[in-house]
């Protein structure tokens, strides 16, 4: 979890406007290419540096390094009169995959996170309408079958690799299943939710 959380942080920063460093040089180059180097913080990463690309005044390519000189992310944007696509991939400074996004029209239309172990953490597919996340040992952790309506089935596990908890959320509240286990397997609980009330 606290994966799926860092890599939501790395993207809120990586999708701020360029221009927002703390430290930084421009560089004009021929044929309308300007290069903008920054060297900013990240709460999460501490210091890594921004070289951000503009062709004729817009941008058009973002690559970021960390302090040890691995790639922190690469941000490309294609455009045109009523699209602007954004595709950005981040990583770890160990230079394992951290997430792939892409931006249609700035809206996430697919997006995947991975643990620090390679493992897939999360994966959002809007045209498919599903999204899912796993633990780091590739258990599942919630799945939403469904985006249009938020609904999801909601996952724990035992230590030892047994199921604990398996419920349904809609809107928030809990509908549907709740079925619980205990560490050997035995199922403690059976019940049926409609509008996050127990149906009787």
């Amino acid at each position: 979890m606290k994966q799926n959380l860092v890599a939501i942080a790395a993207m809120a920063l990586l999708l701020v406007p360029p221009g927002c460093g703390s430290k930084e040089k421009k560089t004009s180059h021929p044929a309308g290419i300007t290069t903008v180097v920054q060297h900013s913080v990240d709460i999460s990463y501490g210091d890594y540096t921004t070289e951000t690309f503009y062709n004729n005044g817009k941008w058009f390519k973002s690559i970021g390094h960390f302090k040890n000189g691995n790639r922190f992310y690469e941000t490309y944007v294609m455009r045109n009169d009523t699209t602007s696509i954004i595709q950005t991939t981040s990583f770890y400074p160990s230079g394992n995959l951290l997430r792939t996004e892409m931006r249609v029209n700035n809206e996430v239309t697919m997006a995947q996170s991975f643990h620090e172990n390679g493992q897939l953490s999360v994966e959002r597919n809007v045209p498919a309408g599903y999204e899912r996340a796993w633990n780091e040992d590739g258990k599942p952790f919630f799945e939403n079958n469904d985006l249009r309506t938020n609904n999801r089935t909601i996952y724990s596990w035992y230590a030892n690799g047994q199921m604990k908890e398996l419920f349904e959320l809609s809107g928030g509240e809990r509908n549907g299943k709740w079925f619980e286990w205990d560490s050997l397997g035995n199922q403690t609980r059976s019940e049926m939710y409609v509008n996050g009330k127990r149906k009787k």
